[in-house]
Parts: C-alpha cells; sequence; structure tokens
C-alpha cells in the first residue's frame, strides 16, 4: 500500500490521484535541441526535482535532481548538482568560446557545386553497381 504525506509541497506537480504516484515531482526543465520538432527525439538535457514518498514511515524519504542526458538518468544530490552546475558554466563558457570560432570560421565556407555533387553521386551509384554485378571469383 501506497502512503503519501498529507502536505504536497508547493514545487510538486505530481497528480497525486493516481494510487500508484509514490513521488513528489517537480514540472522538468528543459535544454532543447536547435532546430524543429521534427530533428530532434526530444530535449537534449532535462532535470525535475523528486522526492520519493512511497511508505516514508519505512523506507524515509529521499529526494533528488533527476537529469535526463537523453543516454542515461542521474539522480543527484546536492553537491552533485553543484558539480553539475558548475560543469555546466565551464561548458557554456567554452561553448561561447567555439562559437565566436565558428563565425569567423564559416566566413571562409565554399558552397559545393550542385551540378558536380549530382555527377559525382551518379559515378558512385555506377562504380556500387559494377561492384554489385561483377563475377564472382
Amino acid at each position: 500500500m501506497t502512503e503519501t504525506p498529507d502536505a504536497c509541497p508547493l514545487w510538486c506537480a505530481a497528480d497525486h490521484s493516481d494510487p500508484d504516484q509514490v513521488w513528489h515531482t517537480s514540472r522538468d526543465i528543459q535544454v532543447p535541441a536547435p532546430g524543429t520538432a521534427a530533428d530532434t527525439s526530444g530535449p537534449l538535457l532535462s532535470a525535475a526535482l523528486t522526492t520519493a514518498i512511497d511508505l516514508p514511515h519505512v523506507f524515509g524519504t529521499r529526494s533528488r535532481l533527476v537529469v535526463d542526458t537523453g543516454r542515461g538518468v542521474l539522480e543527484l544530490d546536492v553537491a552533485q548538482t553543484d558539480q553539475l552546475i558548475a560543469n555546466l558554466t565551464r561548458f557554456t563558457t567554452r561553448l561561447h568560446n567555439l562559437r565566436a570560432l565558428l563565425a569567423v570560421a564559416v566566413e571562409s565556407d565554399i558552397p559545393g557545386d550542385q551540378a558536380a555533387i549530382e555527377q559525382w553521386h551518379r559515378e558512385f551509384d555506377a562504380r556500387i553497381a559494377a561492384r554489385d554485378h561483377a563475377p564472382q571469383t
């Protein structure tokens, strides 16, 4: 049987009418991926505060920041969250630096030649077809 504390924290966005909802959970914060929704399968990063409240008189409660990286889920305590924030701050600073380099680099980009690209693909397809139809030795 699931037992929950009577008072739900102000930050909780969970629907506790579901008897299987044994967590207080905040709304997610997200870092969306650039581009359209069709280009991505979800945010680059999302995080929410959660507190396990199933049978608190037996198991106690456990609050963590749950971070979904798209490759896995991290459950962080306060110290680990501080480390993540420090890491993201350093990353953001370095990302700004790379963005500045990108702005300079794109100025020397040259466009491709569409006719040459199409010719290259025709020749490539012909080589593959010739290889696929070559006699086996």
